[in-house]
């Protein structure tokens, strides 16, 4: 005792001894000496340390902060009697703390480092030994360690924080509150863990894929079993069944009696003709294939799409005409599903010209004019595009619209009542799009824009998209400080966000700020 743990070290890497308490409770005698017979059993030491804590705990002298005792075991051999007082300690140091005491191991090549110097270690003595003594503030360092796993460290720091609580100051407030911070941490590592492995798994994603590419979801109308599957979709049983197992842990498929296999609910959106069918979106690879070169796009901020596939989205789409067709089909579609929660909202015209710009198909006039009689419309997009419109035919509403084939980045767009930008400027990056708004602004006078607005924080979905943007063409969706300044840069102003809840977009309100046409970008 006196010549290593009440004496200074060399490596101990502080000035001072190696227990800065151990010196004046031996000066004063307050060092007691305890011995086990090891033989008598594992019960006799675990009374005598139950009573050297109920002691210690219940010493309210003014020395009791300065008293320690040493249990010493002897009998049986040094490695049983190292193991042996591991164990103890391990199993009644929490107890220990909770009374404001701590209980040490000590015995021949304990590896545990000093706080100062990892290569110290003041817990190796020449015999097995346990020690107790009173808590003291920085005794934090100890109950805060790493090897301590997350949930007894914050059971330890819990106690310790109530034995010192109102007596600690701000440097050591913030050190405890540090050490419980990493200690909920470590807690929650193993579940954390297992949720980034969830969010990085390309494997769900996949299976949904195989199911819309082999039409899987079609051939289920009526129960079928792998076997007789694999005669229609063309892949082999064995793989199949693989794959079905799969899918039902994703809740699309379930086995049905004997080798059979039948729908779950979210299975029908795997079929063709079911409304609102996801078939075609999850049987497009581009996607999945987009995000292989999405590092080109971190570290370029330009779109890694033309990387991957070898030409921009746009250019790579309209120069394949069965391409462009399915692509069109698709986004018709999804404008339905996002568009239709908003056709209620005010904000929308009943009579006079509305045109839509960067239309598409006229899915969205489809919507619109069949609620608005009075409503007429220009469908603005690349002339390959509108070509594709089934509006020219609508038994409806064909008196009522007008197609337009011109590029909105060069060509003069036709002027109207109100222009519409519905999901288009998150296509854009900020300069193209304030070229595409000049052109609006040019056209109406009124601008109505459907599109996602951002939450300044949060928004996971949102957020994610953005990055798709980003990837895919070098667009980016805004919150709606974003929008303010993307529309003075183009002459206009924010006049109102109308949202209707659980939908994906907003219908942007805009007037234009200043008088005068817009100038367009070179």
């Amino acid at each position: 005792m006196e010549s290593f743990v009440a004496a200074p070290h060399p490596d101990l890497g502080r000035p001072g001894d190696v227990c800065p308490f151990m010196r004046n409770a031996l000066r004063n005698g307050r060092v007691e000496l305890r011995q086990w017979d090891a033989t008598a059993g594992r019960v006799e030491l675990d009374r005598i340390l139950v009573s050297v804590r109920e002691e210690l705990a219940g010493d309210e002298s003014a020395e009791a902060a300065r008293r320690s005792v040493v249990v010493v075991p002897y009998g049986i051999p040094d490695d049983e009697l190292i193991g042996l007082v591991q164990s103890v300690q391990r199993e009644l140091k929490s107890s220990f703390v909770e009374s404001g005491l701590m209980l040490g191991e000590f015995f021949p090549g304990n590896a545990a480092a000093g706080l100062h110097n990892s290569e110290f270690h003041p817990l190796a003595s020449p015999v097995p030994l346990l020690g107790a003594r009173h808590m003291a503030p920085t005794d934090l360092a100890f109950l805060a360690a790493s090897d301590i796993p997350g949930d007894e460290a914050l059971r330890l720091l819990g106690h310790y924080r109530r034995i010192f609580a109102g007596t600690l100051g701000d440097a050591a407030e913030r050190k405890l509150a540090e050490a419980e911070e990493r200690a909920r941490a470590a807690v929650l590592a193993p579940s954390e863990a297992r949720r980034l492995r969830s969010l990085a798994d390309p494997a769900p994603g996949r299976v949904l894929h195989a199911l819309a590419v082999l039409g899987v979801a079609d051939h289920l109308a009526t129960p079928r079993s792998a076997v007789q599957l694999s005669e229609l979709v063309g892949a082999p049983a064995p793989v199949l069944d693989r794959i079905l197992r799969a899918a039902a842990t994703l809740d699309v498929v379930a086995p049905g009696p004997g080798d059979e296999w039948r729908l779950l609910p979210a299975g029908t959106l795997l079929a063709t003709d079911t409304p609102g069918s996801l078939r075609a979106e999850f049987a497009d690879n581009d996607m999945f294939a987009l995000w292989t070169g999405f590092m080109h796009s971190v570290r370029t901020g330009e779109p890694c799409y033309p990387e991957v596939f070898g030409a921009p989205v746009f250019e790579r789409i309209t120069d394949a005409p069965e391409k462009l067709a399915a692509f069109h089909r698709q986004m018709h579609s999804r404008a339905h599903e996002m568009y239709e929660p908003l056709l209620e909202l005010p904000v929308w015209p009943g009579t006079g010209l509305i045109v839509d710009v960067g239309g598409g198909t006229g899915a969205l006039l489809e919507l619109l004019l069949g609620l608005r009689p009075e409503l007429h419309a220009v469908l603005v997009d690349l002339p390959e595009v509108v070509a594709l419109s089934a509006l020219p035919e609508h038994p409806l509403l064909s008196d009522r619209v007008r197609l337009r084939g011109a590029d909105m980045l060069t060509d003069e767009l036709p002027r109207g009542d109100v222009a519409v930008l519905a999901a288009v400027l998150h296509n854009w990056p900020d300069e193209r799009a304030v070229d595409i708004l000049a052109a609006c602004r040019d056209a109406a006078p009124r601008l109505l824009i459907v599109d996602r607005v951002l939450a300044e924080t949060g928004d996971r979905s949102g957020r994610l998209n953005d990055l798709l943007m980003l990837s895919a063409c070098g667009g980016r969706e805004r919150t709606r400080s974003g929008w303010s300044e993307l529309l003075g840069a183009a002459g206009f102003r924010l006049e109102g966000v109308h949202e209707m809840p659980g939908a994906e977009l907003s219908v942007l309100e805009c007037g234009v700020a200043w008088p005068g046409r817009a100038g367009r970008r070179p």
